[in-house]
């Protein structure tokens, strides 16, 4: 049996030993666990503390040690509505301040009124309208958080009665609770990586698709574009008094017959014939690109400005897919900034790079132009899905994008606001050569 599974069932014995009359409790997390959220369990359980104990509020309050710092999690909803900067709550009351703080080793509550301080795991009687009693919350010795529990003025023995019954709950809550929750984040974890495993294999069946039949395509196309450029000769010298017809039938077709390549065209290149285990300087390359593009954009009243990172930043993938992700997304900010209906207003593209964490880049392309509209967003990567003009492209473009960052492991988001900006970012993990 799996080891989590034994002391499960220890924990559980435990409970029902020491705390039976707790053990609604986690009947309620066991079903919880199955179809909520973390937030909603922990409302659930306050609730239940609450009401069993017949405390006037039970307030949690979960610690975040990257931020060295405390957060409400659960229990009066004023509490989390007029948190005060600098971990300063207020109770559901409104009358007491408080701020969470360390001490050398111990949890200190601080009554932000009076400066008053008040060690975690010790009763407070006030001189108010109410008892208090706080629990630390620790897991393999490391803080996790703090529980309050606030009382109607009782006597000290009842006081201390409520507090050893609170204690002997929480030494099993802080095992078998925090051991859930860890198995709740584990399975939403292993749902994310199923959907992006599901939503890649899904992207390279339909890039298979697609070069597939692009290749079918294209033989015919090449032979029938090769036949009209004899053929139109042959005809202006059959019928000369007809140039002026000839020659705007005869451009209709080279346009059909040019849209037609260019979207195969795309379509290859969905599918990348390049490895993708090479290492790339993006920071180098972009910058090159960015400087290629630069011209262009001047010409047209665009400012590209590229903000590099302080250091090469190395990835896994090819030079070409890059440059043509890139180019594209480049195309799509000039085109946004070309049909942008304010004339007045300064045009630029800004792009950025720089490193989001320790394992992973993050690359973002930002465009004052004309924006996508809302309801437009869920199908911009979307195949053929297209808002511009008829001819001025085949709706592949960020569907090539999408696509090869998905390849390349990374993840991709658009930010938008129609009028006024569109925002792209897109995450790629690092590589350390």
């Amino acid at each position: 049996m799996p080891k989590a599974g034994v002391e499960n069932e220890v924990l559980n014995y435990e409970l029902s030993e020491i705390l039976h009359d707790f053990n609604f409790v986690f009947e309620e997390l066991e079903f919880l666990i199955q179809e909520s959220d973390e937030a909603t369990i922990l409302s659930q359980i306050t609730s239940g503390l609450k009401n069993f104990l017949g405390a006037k509020n039970v307030l949690y309050f979960v610690y975040d040690s990257t931020k060295n710092e405390f957060r409400w999690a659960a229990g009066s909803e004023e509490c989390n509505q007029k948190k005060i900067p600098g971990k300063n709550f207020c109770n559901s009351e409104g009358s007491m301040l408080f701020a969470i703080k360390e001490m050398g080793t111990s949890l200190v509550i601080q009554n932000t009124e009076n400066e008053t301080r008040f060690v975690c795991d010790e009763i407070l009687s006030l001189s108010g309208p109410q008892s208090i009693v706080l629990k630390r919350i620790e897991k393999d010795n490391e803080l996790k958080g703090v529980v309050i529990f606030y009382f109607s003025l009782i006597n000290g023995n009842q006081l201390r009665a409520l507090y050893h019954k609170i204690s002997r709950f929480l030494a099993v809550w802080n095992d078998l609770f925090l051991m859930k929750l860890e198995l709740l984040a584990e399975r939403k974890r292993r749902k994310i990586l199923e959907e992006k495993l599901l939503c890649g294999t899904r992207i390279a069946s339909l890039n298979t698709l697609l070069h597939g039949i692009a290749h079918e395509i294209c033989n015919p196309l090449q032979i029938a574009s090769g036949f009209f450029e004899l053929l139109k000769p042959a005809i202006k010298e059959h019928v000369p008094d007809a140039d002026s017809e000839i020659d705007k039938t005869c451009a209709k077709v080279e346009t059909s017959l040019s849209r037609i390549k260019t979207i195969i065209d795309f379509m290859i290149k969905l599918h990348p014939k390049e490895k993708l285990n090479t290492s790339v300087d993006l920071n180098g390359l972009l910058a090159e690109l960015s400087e290629l593009h630069r011209n262009h954009f001047q010409n047209n009243g665009i400012d590209l400005i590229f903000t590099p990172c302080c250091s090469p930043v190395w990835v896994l993938g090819g030079e070409t897919l890059f440059e043509q992700v890139y180019h594209q997304l480049l195309t799509n900010a000039f085109d946004a900034l070309t049909d942008t209906l304010c004339v007045q207003m300064q045009k630029s593209v800004q792009v950025d790079l720089h490193i989001e964490s320790a394992k992973c880049i993050q690359w973002c392309i930002y465009d004052n132009g004309i924006g996508i509209e809302k309801h437009n967003l869920p199908k911009i990567f979307d195949p053929f899905f297209t808002t511009k003009d008829p001819g001025k492209g085949p709706g592949l473009g960020l569907t090539l994008v999408h696509n090869s960052i998905y390849v390349l492991n990374g993840q991709i988001s658009v930010e938008s606001e129609r009028n006024r900006f569109t925002k792209i970012c897109i995450t790629i993990p690092l590589f350390n050569p």
